[in-house]
């Protein structure tokens, strides 16, 4: 049996400090990553840089399901248009996942 749990929600979230530069990138793809693995979702794509027009591929290893999620840490109409249109051709079955966080 496992002596370390693994960490909640709140304990992840408590070592993001919301008052970082633009450059936390990185910390908030893998938070995101974090809350995806605690919902059981898996990892499928390689763990550094983009994956055509996503972030991070998951499989749910339950039902087989594909989801693609694009990490941003800001998000407009404009963009948010651009990434769908991306995403349109290599979507397939998978649910999309856009994730963007604010700093109000």
């Amino acid at each position: 049996m496992c002596s370390d749990p693994a960490p909640s929600l709140a304990q992840m979230y408590a070592h993001v400090d919301p008052k970082e530069p633009a450059d936390c990138q990185k910390d908030f793809e893998l938070l995101v990553e974090l809350v995806m693995i605690q919902g059981g979702w898996r990892r499928v794509s390689a763990t550094s840089g983009t994956q055509h027009a996503t972030n991070l591929e998951l499989g749910l290893p339950l039902t087989g399901e594909r989801a693609l999620v694009q990490v941003k840490s800001s998000l407009d109409q404009n963009t948010t248009g651009k990434i769908t249109a991306g995403l349109i051709g290599v979507t397939g079955d998978a649910r999309v996942f856009i994730v963007y966080h604010t700093r109000h």
